[in-house]
């Protein structure tokens, strides 16, 4: 009995087989008349209605649906507008009324408009290139594009010259089913020349507009180029034709909209020109194909093809919203009346926004067609704030241009945020160049207290414009303070400016360390850790003469750098000592540094503080002469070669090396008595000289010494012996 149900069930739930002769289902088809068939199984009645619904219901009692007798094998619905339509079928048998079938049928009997921009290039290799825009097509769309191809451009009809349609027996079906918008014509004759058009097919069958002509000659090309100027001089079309070559047989013909051809130049030859025009005089409004030919002196053709639109209605146009009286601010969508009349109207081309500033037109953007109008969303928060005059101006395709207007007031905050920050970020950037151009001056031993007080000044500035900028409402007064700011802080950069005057280096031979190391006079301790870093760390000594210009006002500085790098594979502390001649200064407490030093002796002798000398890293310590000194001066210094007087290279030392009073005795009496020395030129050869001279009277005073011994042996214990022996 469960059986019986489901397949009873499964019976009812069926539903009718629809087929059709002329309209597939689901499937575009051109044909305007309908028939269908149906069947069921062991069906009495079909019940079937047709309409735009996808999902209607036949009843069966006769109120909406009509009933077909199943003895009829085919049934005809009709002729149909084209569109997209339903046909919903039930049918009867003895076990009752089916489900629906919904049969969509699709009719389109129009086809696709023209292709545009139809080219034909002939190619090196002796084919033809192809190329054209897609076509349009409302309903079914566009399936595949037929190629036609002619080896006449113009044909005669009943004595008249016209150009070929795909329909003389002059134009051959190329290629079919073509999908995409190019096609390659390869079966064609060398020095042929070969004229071309498109027609495009819906998927609904239905064959287009047939594209304008384009032509090529295989391999064999006109000898020059030729181009067709036109313009509008009253009622007549100026129709300008020049060549860069003399051609022959040129002939000019004009085509009406309605078709009808005028020749109104028959044969020019041994010319590069033509001028000649074409009367208006009671012709309609709408395209006029102007055609040139002409041959070369090969006889290659040499045509030229010119559309003339003509349209001497104005286009209409009109600003609907928004109204001049209120304020634009962000997104604002502009809404526009604009159309194109008259009779045979050439058609709107462009509506376009423009922005009128100091009396210069700037282009905002394309209005694009929604419903009746044109509307364009202008999002305008990166434009400047104020009142302006905005200008739309419609132009169609004869090139006539209308326009209307209205001043409109600005009012956005993102373009005086956005100037503000980058104002902001200008000055910020000028400040940090301040600073370091400060600590330069500062390295060099240059007085900056000056600078240093403009700097806090632009500082309350700079500082000032960020807090404004922060509130978010005080934009351009931030962008002000910023830019003071910015101005201060550049003026800092240009109060001082350095000029390298010259410079000495310090130089000595490395063979020689020991013995330079043992004339600075530190204990062997010291000069034992300091050689070791010295050879480690190559520290070299500069003498640096620095030209400063304030304003009108010149002076020199002096100063020393220092300099080493570490090349080991670990970081080093330690502190820099430095024996300073007096023929560079007498008293330590004529130097500055922008490292901290302390004084050992003011005779000088100084000690820089702990410095990490990090892997790989170069360090720099420069120490100067408080004096300004005067280009003599600076003149001087260079030429005494004050350099060759430092005893010794940097001397480097351990940070933990005790360098107490008690430690550095020796060196402070050795440098004592080096200072009551008359000046000497503390070089290699000198250092040496000195150590022989030492050297020579320590061997003296050890015969001395030695004599001293013999005598007082002599005299007192030998004499002693004899004394005490005597009897």
């Amino acid at each position: 009995m469960v059986l019986v149900l489901l397949f009873s069930a499964s019976v009812l739930a069926a539903t009718p087989t629809v087929s059709s002769s002329t309209h597939p289902e689901g499937e575009w088809a051109d044909a305007p008349f309908i028939k269908v068939n149906f069947s069921y199984s062991d069906a009495t009645k079909f019940a079937y209605v047709v309409n735009k619904e996808a999902d209607t219901v036949p009843d069966i009692i006769g109120e909406i649906s009509k009933f077909m007798d199943p003895s009829s094998s085919e049934i005809s619905l009709g002729a149909k507008l084209d569109g997209i339509y339903w046909l919903h079928v039930r049918g009867k048998n003895s076990s009752g009324w089916s489900d629906t079938k919904h049969y969509e049928i699709k009719v389109d009997s129009n086809g696709p408009r023209r292709p545009a921009n139809l080219t034909a290039t002939p190619l090196e290799d002796g084919t033809i290139q192809l190329a054209w825009d897609a076509a349009e097509d409302d309903l079914a769309g566009v399936g595949h594009y037929t190629v036609y191809r002619s080896v006449l451009r113009f044909v005669s009809d009943g004595g008249i010259s016209r150009e070929f349609t795909i329909r003389d027996a002059v134009a051959k079906r190329i290629a079919e089913e073509v999908t995409e918008t190019n096609y390659l014509d390869e079966e064609i004759n060398e020095g042929y020349r070969y004229h071309y058009k498109i027609q495009p097919i819906d998927k609904a069958g239905n064959g287009g507009i047939p594209s304008s002509v384009a032509s090529a000659r295989a391999h064999s090309f006109c000898d020059f180029t030729v181009v067709i100027h036109t313009e509008l001089d009253d009622e007549n079309i100026s129709i300008a034709i020049e060549s860069t070559g003399k051609f022959k047989k040129g002939n000019v013909k004009v085509t009406d909209p309605n078709g009808v051809e005028t020749e109104i130049v028959e044969s020019e030859s041994n010319v590069f020109s033509i001028e000649t025009s074409y009367s208006l005089s009671d012709k309609p409004n709408g395209d006029y194909n102007i055609f040139f030919t002409s041959i070369d002196p090969d006889f290659d053709e040499c045509n030229a093809e010119k559309i003339f639109i003509y349209d001497i209605v104005f286009p209409e146009v009109k600003i609907i919203s928004p109204s001049s009286t209120g304020v634009l601010t962000e997104q604002v969508k502009f809404e526009i009346e604009a159309s194109d009349s008259g009779v045979n109207p050439s058609g709107l081309v462009s509506v376009t926004l423009y922005l009128e500033k100091a009396g210069e037109e700037i282009l905002v953007g394309e209005a694009e067609k929604a419903g009746e109008n044109y509307v364009y969303d202008w999002n305008t928060i990166t434009y400047e704030n104020g009142r302006f005059k905005v200008i739309v101006k419609a132009k169609d395709n004869a090139g006539n241009e209308s326009e209307d207007s209205a001043i409109y007031s600005f009012e956005n905050t993102f373009f005086a945020r956005t100037t503000a920050s980058s104002d902001i970020i200008f000055s910020e950037a000028a400040r940090t160049e301040a600073i370091n151009y400060l600590a330069d001056l500062r390295e060099q031993g240059i007085n900056v207290q000056e600078l240093e007080m403009r700097l806090v000044n632009a500082d309350s500035n700079f500082n000032y414009a960020r807090e404004l900028f922060e509130q978010g409402y005080y934009f351009e007064l931030a962008s002000e303070q910023a830019n003071l700011a910015k101005l201060q802080y550049d003026s800092i950069k240009s109060s001082i400016s350095l000029e390298d005057y010259g410079n000495r280096v310090y130089i000595y031979d490395a063979e020689q360390l020991d013995l330079f190391l043992s004339a600075s006079g530190l204990d062997s301790g010291v000069t034992n850790n300091s050689k070791t870093l010295i050879q480690q760390l190559q520290p070299l000594r500069r003498l640096e003469l620095v030209k400063v210009t304030k304003g009108i006002n010149s002076y020199y500085k002096a100063n020393v750098s220092i300099s080493f790098s570490n090349a080991q594979d670990q970081n080093i502390s330690l502190r820099v000592l430095e024996i300073i001649p007096k023929q560079f200064t007498n008293d330590a407490n004529n130097l500055s540094s922008t490292f901290a030093f302390e004084i050992i002796q003011s005779d000088p002798i100084i000690v820089f503080e702990s410095v990490d000398s990090i892997q790989g890293e170069t360090i720099s310590i420069i120490y100067s002469l408080k004096q300004e000194l005067t280009k003599e001066q600076a003149d001087i210094l260079l030429s005494s070669n004050v350099m060759n007087f430092y005893i010794s290279p940097p001397i480097l030392v351990d940070s933990a090396t005790d360098l107490s009073s008690v430690k550095l005795s020796s060196l402070l009496n050795f440098n004592s008595l080096i200072s009551s020395l008359p000046p000497i030129e503390w070089n290699t050869t000198n250092l040496i000289i000195v150590g022989l001279a030492i050297l020579a009277i320590l061997f003296i005073l050890l015969v001395i010494v030695l004599l001293a011994v013999f005598a007082a042996y002599y005299f007192f214990i030998r004499k002693k012996k004899t004394i005490y022996n005597e009897p």
